[in-house]
């Protein structure tokens, strides 16, 4: 199958599991648990993807200039054929492979070929720090091993970061004019459009995460 297709159908799929879990053990369909849910899975996949992005920063920088940058379709190309490539077992296990996300995106944001940058360092550090604590979130929100609080502390930790470091991101790219040689569309799907999901749901984990610490009580989840 290509790329795209396992990538929507590890999205669906688990987030499936998670409600369907979630509804076993508690007997309710959760909005704000199918939004946190969803978005959590995400962040779990591309934690993976930020470690092949410090393991394969070589690879990727080698592949960012080969590719033809100078016009929005040799811009693109990159990222076509990457997520229309037929995706294989060995990929699926491939640092190399999922690599080239980060080689498609440097087009369009050369600091994710060069290790010198925010950009790489705030995305390595999300990689290697919140893959734990956000697979602990994730399933503390049906499992409820933990004390509400206590998940609201980690949530408050993993939500804050993201958020955070999110905004600063965008201040880094504009402030050192990475945009100037983009078109508005290429800006707001690449730029804009990719990393709002990690400003606008952590707001809402931010919520989520504090009522829990307030309250002491997983009844926003229920």
């Amino acid at each position: 199958m290509p790329v795209w297709l396992f990538i929507c159908v590890f999205f669906g799929l688990g987030t499936s599991v998670s409600v369907y879990l979630h509804f076993l053990q508690h007997g309710v369909i959760n909005p704000l648990h199918i939004v946190l849910s969803f978005f959590l899975l995400i962040n779990i996949l591309i934690c993976l993807w930020e470690m092949c992005l410090f393991f394969r920063i070589d690879h990727i920088k080698a592949r960012n200039n080969g590719f033809d940058q100078t016009t929005p379709a040799g811009r693109i190309q990159p990222t076509v054929s990457l997520f229309t490539d037929k995706i294989t077992f060995s990929n699926i296990v491939s640092p190399t492979f999922w690599s080239e996300v980060w080689a498609a995106y440097s087009v369009y944001d050369g600091s994710y070929a060069d290790k010198r940058t925010f950009g790489f360092a705030a995305d390595i550090g999300n990689g290697f720090f919140t893959l734990i604590p956000t697979l602990i979130f994730h399933t503390g929100m049906t499992y409820h091993v933990l004390p509400a609080n206590v998940l609201g502390i980690i949530g408050l930790v993993i939500f804050y970061q993201m958020f955070y470091l999110t905004g600063l991101y965008w201040v880094s790219f504009f402030v050192n004019g990475r945009h100037k040689r983009l078109n508005r569309a290429e800006l707001l799907t690449f730029i804009v459009g990719t990393n709002a999901p990690w400003f606008i749901v952590p707001a809402l984990g931010l919520y989520a995460a504090i009522t829990l610490i307030m309250n002491n009580s997983y009844a926003l989840l229920l």
